[in-house]
């Protein structure tokens, strides 16, 4: 029996594997495409060419005499894309704008998928994207054909006119030029140049990869001429990238002006000594004029080095005040624990019980830091709650180690005494001597606070600041 349900078995599962055998397997065919390319006119285009793509070309044929094609493939077929393009190479510039379709299974495509080029004009881009931020020349960046009305990027079909040398543009997949770009004819357009990714990807993917360093970011800007560009077909239109780019470049500079401009207005009138950047603020204000009159003579390198070095004056002179902010928030922690000790020692002088020590302290407190408040412009740099906080803990800290862990203070050690030891004896000789000798320890206390503010006066000055000079050229 068991011998005859192996035979039986084995007759079933050799006769299911020639059923499936022998039926005809449609599911594994090549999926294609197919159809015709035309211009407006409705007439055929031979060798026109057709591009398959998804991530980069999975095939490639030209139409014949009638315009047909039939595009096969064998690879993944799902979410790509169909480019059709057509130019002459004996004619200059581009005669056709580039269409393309989109599928998400080409498998799934029923009936002609036909493409109709419109006429094209040819823009060439020269010069060097060099934005003033950068320290060198952008290697990445995107060329998008704009409607100069409503800001829209241009398509036809599914394709959208984006040029330049970044992954997924039309250079990519059609292995174009990098700035000679196709545009519509007899149609207004502007050119924007935008970072790479910013266009491909969207805001997500574009951070991603600003985290990780990976593109050139810069803001984008328009290149533009009295409301947009017009060309006819088959004109061809020559344009200095860098002309725009400093004409992008010289406002934002003079934006930053006014930002610098703003902000030391305002640590001026909190009290701040800022003559050093005061000096640098005018002599990016005088290179930025002369980069303005540069571009208008058409010399657009000179004017780019005077551009960039002003630039660079605005963002030293934001460096040094997010730097003199720093140290200002940091001094104003390490006084008001000055004030607190010196506030603790004073009431030592005068009174011997811990409780009036603690009231005697406060009450000298209070003061000294709402003086301090006031005069002090560092206090600007951090809120009035952090000063108020650290105020409160500093004085509390040292009330409580004082009074409760007074061991504390006297493990810390100079030639056998101990802190605490040292500091209650100082304080008793110096209280003797205040009450016989009034008038020197007033003569005393004066010279003290001459001197000290002599040296915050002589140590506020700022430096590169003893030689005012203008700046002339052939204007003047």
């Amino acid at each position: 029996m068991k011998n005859n349900r192996r035979l039986i078995l084995a007759f079933a599962f050799s006769l299911f594997i020639l059923v499936c055998t022998s039926l005809p397997s449609a599911g594994c065919a090549s999926p294609s495409v197919e159809g015709f390319v035309h211009d407006v006119d409705g007439n055929p285009l031979e060798d026109a060419r057709i591009v398959l793509w998804r991530s980069s070309v999975r095939g490639q044929v030209t139409t014949d005499a009638d315009g047909h094609y039939t595009l096969s493939m064998s690879y993944y077929s799902r979410s790509c894309t169909v480019y059709a393009f057509h130019d002459d190479p004996g004619t200059e510039g581009y005669d056709f704008l580039p269409s393309a379709r989109s599928y998400g299974d080409l498998g799934d495509v029923e009936g002609l998928e036909n493409f109709t080029l419109h006429p094209a004009a040819t823009v060439e881009l020269l010069g060097q994207l060099r934005p003033v931020e950068f320290s060198s020349e952008v290697s990445e960046y995107a060329f998008s054909v704009v409607d100069p009305v409503y800001g829209a990027l241009l398509r036809y079909g599914d394709c959208a006119l984006i040029y330049g040398p970044s992954r997924g543009s039309l250079v990519s997949a059609l292995d174009l030029p990098r700035s000679t770009i196709a545009v519509p004819a007899d149609s207004p357009f502007m050119i924007r140049v935008s970072p790479p990714y910013e266009v491909e990807r969207g805001w997500m993917w574009s951070s991603i990869m600003s985290d990780y360093g990976v593109r050139d970011d810069f803001p984008e800007f328009d290149i533009v001429e009295d409301g947009g560009f017009t060309l006819g077909e088959g004109e061809t239109l020559t344009l200095d990238i860098g002309k725009y780019c400093l004409r992008n470049d010289l406002g934002k500079v003079e934006a930053l002006t006014e930002r610098v401009e703003g902000n030391l207005t305002r640590f001026e009138s909190e009290g701040f000594y800022i003559a050093s950047q005061r000096h640098q603020l005018r002599a990016s204000r005088e290179l930025t004029e002369s980069s303005r009159f540069q571009m208008a003579q058409v010399m657009y390198d000179d004017a780019y080095v005077d551009l960039k070095e002003a630039w660079l004056k605005l963002e030293n002179i934001n460096i040094k005040m997010e730097g003199l902010l720093a140290e200002a928030a940091f001094s104003v922690n390490v006084l008001v624990v000055f004030l607190a000790l010196t506030s603790y020692a004073l009431s030592t002088l005068l009174i011997d019980s811990d409780v009036g020590k603690s009231i005697l302290s406060g009450v000298f407190y209070v003061p000294m830091l709402a003086f301090l408040y006031y005069v002090y412009p560092g206090c600007r740099a951090v809120t009035l709650g952090w000063f108020a906080a650290v105020s409160v803990a500093s004085l509390m800290v040292i009330l409580v180690v004082t009074r409760f862990r007074p061991g504390a203070l006297n493990r810390i050690k100079s030639g056998g005494i101990g802190l605490l030891d040292a500091v209650v004896s100082v304080s008793s000789i110096a209280k003797r001597n205040l009450r016989r000798r009034k008038i020197r320890s007033g003569l005393t206390l004066v010279t003290l606070l001459a001197l000290t503010m002599s040296f915050v006066a002589l140590t506020s000055m700022s430096t590169n600041y003893g030689l005012i000079y203008t700046r002339l050229d052939d204007r003047t």
